[in-house]
This record gives C-alpha cells, sequence and structure tokens, in this order.
C-alpha cells in the first residue's frame, strides 16, 4: 500500500492591524493619557513651589550672609557701588547704582562674575555677561524656557509713592534722598526727623546715594538687628515672587537682574504720593496728617486705620492685566499663594487671600513702634 501524503496548510500572514483594532488602541492610549497626565500636572506643581522655595531660601541665606558681614546692615535696593550702564545708548564709561541683585553675587556662588562686571567691561561684554541665567534667582514655574538674565524674586521695599508704582524707565529707580510723610505740611521746609523716622519704620529696603556714609538724615538699609527689636525677624518679609519682571532686553539694556529699576527687583504697596524735589511727599490720610491717620504723629504713624493695600497692590492681582516691570507686587503661578522669605532666615507659603492689614504689617520692619498691632505666628 502506497503511503498516504498530507499537505500541511498554514494560515495566511497577517500583515498588520485592522482599521477597527487600530482605532480601539488609539481609543485606549487616549483614555490612559486621560487619567495619567493630571496626575502628572499635580505633582509638578508642588515639586515647582518647593523648589521655588528653595531658591528663595538661598537668596534669604545670602542676605543673611552680607548682612553677617557689614555689621547686620542688609545689602541697599540699589546704589552699593556703580557697575557699567547696560543702556545701549548711554556713553562708554557711564555706570549706574548696582542692584541688590549684583550686590548679592558674590554671596551666591557668582563672585566671578560680580568681578567681571566691576571691571570696566566693553558694552558687548557687559551685555554678554547681563544675559547669564542664574538659577537661583529664577522660580522654575515662572516660564517654560529659561529667558536669558531672568530674575523672579524681589525685595520688600514697604510703601511706594504712587506715582513711581507704575513709571517705568530711569525714574522709576527708587532713589529719592529724603522723604514727607506729612506730619506737619509738606515741603523741605516741613521736613522733619519725624517724617524720616516713620519712612524707615514703613519699609525694609532703600536706594543710597553710591559713597554716601550711613547717617539718620540719608536713606541707608536696615539692620537685622533694627528689626529684630522692633517687629521681629520672623514676622517682616524680605523677599516675594513676582512673575512680571523684565527679562534682560540687549537692545535696551532693560530689565533682568542686572535693572535697577523698581518693577524689576522690588515690591510694595502703593501710597497717595509725590515727588518733590529730590524727595517723596506721601500721604495715606486727610492732608495734613501723615500716612496713619488725620492729624497723627509719629506714635500713629503707621496705624494704617485707612485702607493699607490698594487692589492693585495685592498677591496675584491683574496676573494677565499689566505689562511686565508694571507691577512690583507678589505674584506667582502656584495655586493662590506666593513663597515668601522673612528676615529670620524661614520661608513661608503665603495665601494671596490674606487680610490686607496682616499683610501690611508683614512689610512694615518696625510699625510697632509707630501704631501697628504686632504680629503672631498665628494671624499668617
Amino acid at each position: 500500500m502506497h503511503g498516504c501524503r498530507f499537505k500541511q496548510v498554514l494560515p495566511a500572514h497577517r500583515a498588520g492591524f485592522t482599521w477597527v483594532e487600530l482605532l480601539v488602541v488609539i481609543a485606549i492610549l487616549a483614555l490612559l493619557a486621560a487619567m495619567i497626565l493630571p496626575s502628572v500636572r499635580n505633582a509638578r506643581t508642588p515639586a515647582h513651589r518647593t523648589q521655588c522655595q528653595s531658591n528663595l531660601r538661598n537668596v534669604g541665606i545670602a542676605m543673611q550672609a552680607y548682612a553677617t558681614a557689614r555689621h547686620g546692615d542688609l545689602p541697599p535696593l540699589t546704589g552699593a557701588y556703580e557697575i557699567a550702564n547696560p543702556h545701549p545708548d548711554k556713553r562708554s564709561g557711564e555706570t549706574i547704582p548696582a542692584p541688590w541683585s549684583v550686590v548679592l553675587l558674590p554671596y551666591m556662588e557668582q563672585a566671578t562674575l560680580n568681578d567681571q562686571l566691576r571691571s570696566h567691561p566693553t558694552r558687548d561684554e557687559f551685555q554678554k555677561l547681563a544675559q547669564t541665567t542664574i538659577e537661583t534667582y529664577r522660580c522654575p514655574s515662572a516660564t517654560t524656557t529659561p529667558d536669558a538674565g531672568g530674575l523672579s524674586y524681589v525685595v520688600n521695599v514697604g510703601m511706594i509713592a504712587e506715582d513711581i508704582w507704575s513709571t517705568t524707565g530711569r525714574d522709576s529707580v527708587y532713589s529719592a534722598t529724603s522723604y514727607d510723610f506729612g506730619f506737619n505740611g509738606y515741603g523741605a521746609g516741613n521736613r522733619n526727623a519725624d517724617d524720616a523716622e516713620a519712612a524707615y519704620c514703613s519699609g525694609v529696603f532703600w536706594s543710597v546715594p553710591v559713597g554716601t556714609a550711613k547717617t539718620d538724615a540719608t536713606p541707608h538699609p536696615l539692620s537685622l538687628d533694627q528689626i529684630s527689636t522692633y517687629d521681629g525677624t520672623s514676622q517682616t518679609v524680605l523677599l516675594t515672587e513676582n512673575l512680571q519682571t523684565r527679562s534682560y532686553d540687549p537692545q535696551t539694556g532693560t530689565g533682568g537682574w542686572i535693572s535697577n529699576e523698581l518693577g524689576d527687583i522690588a515690591f510694595g504697596i502703593a501710597v497717595p504720593g509725590t515727588r518733590v524735589e529730590d524727595g517723596f511727599q506721601v500721604a495715606s490720610s486727610d492732608i495734613p496728617g501723615g500716612l496713619g491717620v488725620a492729624g497723627g504723629g509719629l506714635a500713629t504713624a503707621l496705624t494704617l486705620s485707612h485702607t493699607p493695600v490698594p487692589p492693585q497692590c495685592r498677591i496675584n492681582a491683574n496676573l494677565t492685566a499689566v505689562a511686565d516691570g508694571r507691577s512690583p507686587r507678589p505674584s506667582s503661578l502656584h495655586p493662590h499663594c506666593v513663597n515668601m522669605a522673612f528676615a529670620d532666615g524661614s520661608c513661608k507659603v503665603i495665601s494671596d487671600q490674606i487680610d490686607a492689614s496682616v499683610y501690611a504689617r508683614l512689610l512694615s520692619p518696625r510699625g510697632g513702634a509707630r501704631g501697628q498691632k504686632v504680629l503672631g505666628d498665628a494671624d499668617f
């Protein structure tokens, strides 16, 4: 008998997915992405806030180190020394007062950068230095791409005369040499020791004329000892975040950590006032009467019986409605809060719903001596 041979029949090879199968896979991937991405975003937000807080704390530590080396004095807002003028239309060799963010460079592991800025660089060299990205000066959630020379953190100048609140350009440098708080009328002939004392109780950082000795008659930085003696270092803010500082622009030479203009390096509370001669005359209540209450004196200068914080000065105000460099107030992309560094070296998350009078008292370093209720830890 002849053996039977059987031919094995193999199934036909399939070239790939059918359209139906492909659509099913795409739908499953989309569903997974929809489930996972919110979790990734939710995880990234606190991570960014934590990194921002770490950066801000490191800047505060640098402030402490600076003060330790200078008998407790904090750096001035501007004016510790001069640096080359970054504006491209200025004459070669022209200088401007250095902002705090430059003065602090040696304490931010950037001593070489500071030395280069002070070594009379050419304009091209200076602009290249000004575009240096200093990661500790930037909040990671401020932008998706690092901008050259950016600065996310600003210092507390307390109460700002409203005429410079929204001013840009050279006139926005906070450089008045005297302040008239109106206790005894206004004008150069009426400025007295009470006016100067109230001014220095209302803010922490001040611009100083370069090379001027520290006296009671000239603007000068406060010391940590002075803050500790009055309101306390744990109740006084040094630094916070601001999304709307300007990045450095090499075409105009403005913005960034190299800037000495108020909207780029500082924050505060606008109070009614105007620039007069070499100073500011300020009245947040009826004229005359001074900053606190009509008819008040030095002892009640900072009682804040008026509305203490205008809407445009509050935390996270007008996040999308103002141009960069035009709103020196705290702001961030962290949900409903900002990070703030205090004079005791701590860093806290502060809600943008904080009571306005509490917020104002956090900005004044010696308000307790001038009519303000002293804050406790439970107040904020």
